[in-house]
Formats: structure tokens, C-alpha cells, sequence
């Protein structure tokens, strides 16, 4: 099951938010929503900004602008923009910024930051390349060439899915060369068993690096959900600017709250087959 367009706006105009705090989480750094209650929000309109990509098939060019109502604080959706290729992946993030997706066999990816980007900064994930401020969503196929992503995040984030990393990769050889458990120094909170968030501290080599965000000065904090049949991954890496504590919390919500269903019908379906 391939994911791109999974995190496709809705178009109503009210919706529903489901967020508490994790401080812990972030601790010095920022705070993470996580769906643990609903709570009504009104819808406010935020600008879809369409973002040139490039892959297997060649460039494609970015969507038309439009917007959409999205289930965000109105005072918050002049600080936001949906970020979207023409393959339908899309994120939030700072209003104004860049944006740049790449697609492929292993998967498809949309990356949002301050400066300009090209196809060359992001030759595969971890490329490392994204040195400051940015939002890296990616889709992973685990069917495909993805398979070693997926496995090395299964092996690392789900204990309750090594069965799943292991028959990803097929042959013993294969496996043996994937470190379990987290990185050292990452702080990793489950949602469910297939949900999990983190934070990378600074400096630190981690699951926030396994993106095309170098390592900085700056925490990167994100989440990975598994989902799908095969199963899929979904990743979501996070470094903004002091100040946007704000939008970066909720550009990870927004990303659990769309991206959980699919995560929960999927895993549930994977485990009925084993």
C-alpha cells in the first residue's frame, strides 16, 4: 500500500483536534501534541502552497495555490501554509517558506525550509544536506527498495514489529546488520505500538538525522508511524526556529491526526495476517 496522499487536507469547515501536551517529551525544547482527547476547533482557512518535485518520471510542477480549512487556531493560520506536491504528500509548515519533493520506488518525500532548495539537497534520505531550519515528511514503501528504512525504524522504534522488519528483509545476512533499540540520547514516547514521537537532542545523531537535516546547534523532534499491510512507514523530522514552538507543535499533530487512522486499520490488518 503506497501512502502518497494520505495526508491530504480535508475541505469542511469545522473539525476536530484531538492534542495534550507532552512536555516531557521535549522537555527544554518545545512541546508535542499527541491524540490522547478531542477538542472541538473551528477550521480556518490556511494557504495550500504547491511544490515542485522531482523523480523517477522526471520533474513535475507544483500544484496551483488554493486553500483549504484545516482544523487550526485562527490566529495561528496566518503563520502556516500546507505545503503540497503534485503527488499529493504535503505538510504544514511557516508561512512563506520553500518547498521541494522528491518521489520514487522506495517512496515520496516533502521538504519545507527557510532557504532555497533544489533537487540536489536531497539525494535520499539521510543526505544530511538541510543544515538550518526545515520540516522533512517522507512515505516510505516497505514493499519496495523503502524496505531497509522501514526496517531499520521498525528495529529501532517497535519492538512488537521486529517479526514484521525481519520478514521485510528476508535473508538472515540482511538482518544482522540492524542495531535494535534507540539511538542514544533520543527520547522516544509511544502513542500505541505503532505510534511512537521523539526528540533528537543537538548534536546528536538520532532519529531526527535519519533525514536530510544535519545535525545543529538545535533539537529536531518528530514522529514515526507504521502503517499500511506491508507495513509502511510514515516519518516526520522537525526543527524550527526559537519562537515557532507554537507551529511546530502543531505541525506534528496535524500529522498524527491525519496519518493515525490509516496507522491503526493498517497494523491491525498486518497482525490479523500473522
Amino acid at each position: 500500500m503506497k501512502l502518497t496522499g494520505i495526508l491530504k487536507p480535508d475541505t469542511a469547515g469545522t473539525g476536530r483536534l484531538r492534542a495534550a501536551v507532552l512536555g516531557d517529551v521535549m522537555r527544554t525544547a518545545w512541546p508535542v501534541l499527541i491524540v490522547t482527547a478531542w477538542l472541538t476547533v473551528q477550521a480556518a482557512d490556511i494557504p495550500v502552497i504547491g511544490c515542485a518535485s522531482d523523480g523517477q518520471l522526471g520533474p513535475q510542477p507544483a500544484p496551483e495555490k488554493r486553500k483549504i480549512s484545516l482544523p487550526i487556531d485562527e490566529s495561528l493560520s496566518s503563520r502556516v501554509a500546507y505545503y503540497e506536491t503534485a503527488s499529493g504528500a504535503g505538510v504544514l509548515g511557516p508561512n512563506g517558506w520553500n518547498c521541494f519533493g522528491t518521489y520514487g520506488s522506495n517512496g515520496s518525500s516533502v521538504y519545507v525550509a527557510r532557504g532555497f532548495l533544489k533537487s540536489e539537497d536531497r539525494i535520499g534520505p539521510p543526505s544530511g544536506l538541510l543544515r538550518g531550519p526545515a520540516v522533512q515528511l517522507s512515505h516510505i514503501y516497505g514493499g519496495t527498495s523503502g524496505r531497509f528504512a522501514v526496517a531499520g525504524t521498525i528495529f529501532r522504534v517497535f519492538p512488537e514489529f521486529h517479526a514484521a522488519g525481519r520478514a521485510l528483509l528476508g535473508h538472515d545476512e540482511l538482518r544482522s546488520g540492524f542495531p535494535t533499540g534507540p539511538f542514544a540520547g533520543d527520547t522516544v514516547t509511544h502513542r500505541d505500538k505503532h505510534i511512537a514521537v521523539y526528540r533528537t537532542p543537538p548534536r546528536r545523531k538520532g532519529l531526527g538525522t535519519q533525514s536530510s537535516l544535519a545535525a545543529n546547534g538545535a533539537p529536531i523532534a518528530g514522529a514515526v508511524l507504521l502503517t499500511g499491510d506491508t507495513p509502511d512507514l510514515l516519518y516526520l523530522a522537525v526543527r524550527l526556529p526559537a519562537g515557532m514552538e507554537v507551529i511546530a507543535r502543531v505541525i506534528l499533530d496535524q500529522a498524527i491526526a491525519r496519518a493515525e487512522p490509516l496507522a491503526l486499520r493498517g497494523s491491525d490488518r498486518y497482525n490479523r495476517k500473522r
